[in-house]
């Protein structure tokens, strides 16, 4: 099957949960890019120009299948609107995938944007987005990873980990407000020298990146992992992430938790962070326990969320409309 990829986004350190999806989907598919950053991630790529007919000469020129665009944002009309109107006027299946889409609140807007272009499937990341009406069919696309790289990268023996909570990415020099949970189990842990995070940025504010194999790396040396979301309800990259990486997974509550097994990970209340003190405390004590429960929520993630098994789902609903 031949697709045309529509995403004008730079992406740096979280390219894998993104782009990187569509790179490795290569392997099975030709996936043609349109877009000013894609030359690196893709073997063929286009990029954005002023030319009138652009995308209908990349349909013809390569016989595509059908096109999907991506916004891993939550505006779609500011976002995309470099190509929407060219879009809407060509008939071929079109499918749209979108990260924090009505991130603040249902925008009846944002969901006629789809019907406008003429969509005929929407793709959310998270679980939280199919609730919002929508006029056109959609489902729930979870974030993947590479089960190979992340096997390999693991440390799997928790005698050999640190008995700490690891955490990395956007918390107090972001949107505080958005972040407000992860902002106060950060805290609240770090007031008991129980959590790491990379080293501060210098100069500038904020704390460094980790991410590609570091990231794997920052993670699994770490008994446990904190993750980002719950405050919008998002299940996060993070969630599947940790899992993978053989550490067991602490989170705040967040709508697709509940298809997790039971027990196999630690769910805080930020009213009652002495309880995740506790929880900690325990799993640190009775080792064998806990590595029972990172091995059951490995397997489920590994034979649920890689990206090979993403792929054929999000494939299989594409081919449907063809």
């Amino acid at each position: 099957m031949k697709l045309l990829l529509v995403d004008n986004r730079r992406y740096s350190y979280n390219a894998e949960i993104h782009i990187d999806f569509f790179s490795k989907m290569q392997k099975y598919h030709k996936i043609i890019g349109l877009g000013n950053n894609l030359d690196d991630r893709l073997l063929t790529s286009y990029k954005v120009s002023e030319k009138k007919r652009q995308i209908q000469s990349i349909l013809a020129k390569h016989k595509i299948d059908a096109v999907v665009s991506y916004n891993a944002s939550s505006d779609n009309i500011g976002k995309m609107k470099w190509f929407s109107e060219e879009l809407s006027r060509i008939d071929i299946p079109k499918f749209h995938i979108t990260t924090d889409y009505c991130r603040k609140g249902f925008n009846k807007k944002q969901a006629d944007w789809f019907i406008d272009v003429g969509y005929c499937h929407a793709f959310f990341r998270h679980k939280v987005s199919v609730q919002h009406p929508l006029s056109i069919p959609n489902s729930w696309l979870p974030f993947s990873f590479d089960k190979q790289k992340y096997d390999k990268l693991s440390i799997k023996n928790i005698n050999k980990k640190r008995k700490r909570v690891a955490f990395t990415g956007a918390a107090h020099f972001s949107a505080r407000g958005l972040y407000r949970k992860r902002i106060a189990a950060i805290d609240y842990l770090e007031s008991f020298g129980m959590i790491v995070q990379p080293p501060m940025r210098r100069p500038g504010p904020g704390r460094q990146r980790r991410s590609g194999d570091n990231y794997i790396k920052f993670f699994t040396d770490n008994m446990f992992g904190l993750t980002c979301g719950g405050t919008c309800n998002y299940f996060v990259a993070k969630y599947i992430q940790i899992p993978a990486m053989h550490c067991l997974l602490v989170c705040a509550d967040t709508i697709g938790l509940e298809l997790y097994p039971k027990d196999t990970y630690i769910k805080y209340d930020v009213n009652n962070l002495s309880r995740l003190k506790s929880d900690i405390k325990y799993h640190i004590k009775n080792p064998k326990e806990t590595q029972q429960k990172i091995k059951k929520l490995n397997n489920y993630v590994n034979k649920k969320h890689n990206n090979e098994i993403r792929m054929k789902q999000f494939m299989k609903i594409i081919k449907g409309y063809l």
